[in-house]
């Protein structure tokens, strides 16, 4: 294995443990009972590892790299630089509402493959009131400042997500794991 993909094999394994609900997007198991963390404590793992993994990329050397590891390295050092420079310019927690909102986390259940959809489905759910506390935690501080417009808009997000989780027990694949 190359250097590159042992680095990228670890990256992705700490990505998805930062960020759970995205792995079903992967199609990597073990997550899917998980939402984000969005604690000072996760901010913080996250933001040391966006840098540590920067650093860590751009010690492997581009001439040791195979074709397709080029195309990839350039894609993942785009990623991990944006992202090194949205941490160092505002805490995004206290500006995106609709962050804490977990209706995209458990819709994606009920349309992509995952080994336990019943209790992936409780999982989330149960989490839910926490996730939402931490929103309200955050988004109460005193450096808080969300734009006017997306507060409208995850307040209308958050509106059809009630609407959405109202409905999900009339889901088809709700029904289907009750049998």
């Amino acid at each position: 294995m190359s250097r590159f993909a042992e680095f990228c094999a670890g990256y992705f394994k700490r990505y998805f443990e930062l960020h759970p609900t995205e792995a079903i997007y992967y199609g990597i198991e073990g997550y899917d009972h998980l939402l984000n963390d969005y604690s000072d404590e996760a901010y913080r793992a996250d933001q040391t590892f966006v840098r540590e993994s920067l650093a860590t990329l751009r010690r492997i050397p581009k001439p040791d790299l195979a074709e397709d590891e080029t195309i990839d390295y350039a894609l993942l050092l785009g990623k991990l630089t944006v992202q090194d420079y949205e941490y160092a310019k505002e805490d995004y927690r206290l500006k995106w509402p609709d962050t804490y909102s977990p209706v995209d986390a458990i819709y994606i259940l009920t349309v992509r493959p995952t080994n336990d959809f019943a209790g992936n489905l409780l999982s989330r759910l149960d989490r839910t009131p926490a996730l939402v506390q931490q929103g309200i935690a955050n988004l109460s501080r005193s450096e808080a400042n969300p734009p006017r417009l997306w507060t409208e808009m995850a307040l209308a997000g958050a509106r059809g997500g009630v609407a959405f989780l109202e409905n999900l027990p009339a889901h088809p694949k709700v029904k289907e794991s009750v049998r």
